[in-house]
């Protein structure tokens, strides 16, 4: 379950950073 909790935790900060560059794209499109 450890692994499950790391593999999560990745996810989640490749998440954030996939939205912080989209937002980034949109504003400086816009």
């Amino acid at each position: 379950m450890p692994s499950f909790d790391i593999v999560s935790e990745i996810d989640t900060v490749e998440l954030r950073n996939a939205v912080d560059n989209a937002n980034r794209e949109l504003s400086t499109r816009f």
